[in-house]
Parts: structure tokens; C-alpha cells; sequence
């Protein structure tokens, strides 16, 4: 019983460390800050569920955030991490809404983009770039909000389901 209760403690515990780890982290990518609402692991099987994940918008922009996706599975080949290379079966991202923002010639989306880019080169230029696979990418459920100073309105587009294989497979 005492171990059930450690184990069961210790999964808490790490429910409550990812959003800590993903905030750290995405924000320090991303140039913005990064919130999750919740998190779900099943270890033993390689998954992870995030609920509410959000992108804020970099400094400027007026639209409360550039990326929210309401649900996100990532499911792992735990083997695959003892190798060279971590293998992610399926990465589902579900309901997201991207705010795109226009002014002048920039945008939150390339600002975003930008950063990431920057962030990227801190490495020594002798570091092997970290590289994982991505059998299965689907997005699902996801709308556009494109928002601009040549449109009278915002205008929100409805994306069709993407479904890309093999990401990173490739060397």
C-alpha cells in the first residue's frame, strides 16, 4: 500500500511539474508567456494530455493571446528514448484558435517565429541540433482569427483537419 501511495503521490507530483516545465520553456522559445491549465500523464503507456494551452501575443499586439489550442495528446514510443532519436507517435492538437495579427509589415505570428528562430542559435555552432520524429501530427477542430488594418473586421476562417506523417523521418 505504502508504494501504490508513493507512486501515486510521485504522479501528482509530475502532473503538477509538466505545466511549470512547459511554461519555463515554451515561454522562453516563444519570446511570450505560455499557460497550461491542466495536465494529465499515463507514464507507463508514453501519453501526456494538456488541456488549455495558451500563446500570448508578443509586445503590440491587441488581440489577448496569438495561439490557444483546448486539447493536446502527445503519446510517445517510450522505447524509443533510450535511442538517439525520440520517436512521438501521435501529436493531436484539438480546437485551437490561432489570432493572426496584422500591423504595418509585421505580424504576432512572425514576431513569434522570429524568436523561436533566435532562440534556436544560442547553441554553440558545434551542438548537433536536437532532432525528434513525429510519426502522426493531426490538427483538429482549429479556426483562424485573422485580424488586420486593412480589414474592417476581424475575420475568423475555419481550417480544414490536417493529418501529416513522418516529420523528422526524413535525415
Amino acid at each position: 500500500i505504502a508504494v501504490a501511495l508513493a507512486l501515486r503521490y510521485g504522479v501528482n507530483r509530475l502532473d503538477g511539474a509538466v505545466p511549470a516545465t512547459v511554461e519555463r520553456y515554451g515561454s522562453a522559445v516563444t519570446g511570450t508567456d505560455v499557460h497550461v491549465a491542466g495536465v494529465d500523464l499515463a507514464l507507463t503507456e508514453g501519453r501526456a494530455d494538456l488541456a488549455g494551452i495558451t500563446i500570448d501575443n508578443p509586445n503590440g499586439y491587441e488581440t489577448d493571446y496569438a495561439v490557444r489550442v483546448g486539447h493536446a495528446s502527445v503519446t510517445l514510443d517510450v522505447g524509443s528514448l533510450a535511442g538517439e532519436v525520440p520517436v512521438i507517435d501521435e501529436l493531436t492538437l484539438d480546437g485551437a484558435l490561432i489570432n493572426a495579427e496584422q500591423r504595418e509589415k509585421a505580424s504576432n505570428l512572425t514576431d513569434i517565429q522570429s524568436h523561436t528562430t533566435a532562440s534556436s542559435g544560442d547553441a554553440p555552432p558545434t551542438a548537433e541540433p536536437g532532432r525528434i520524429i513525429v510519426k502522426r501530427f493531426r490538427l483538429s477542430d482549429a479556426r483562424v482569427l485573422l485580424t488586420s488594418e486593412y480589414l474592417s473586421e476581424p475575420e475568423e476562417l475555419q481550417l480544414r483537419d490536417i493529418v501529416v506523417d513522418d516529420i523528422g523521418a526524413a535525415t
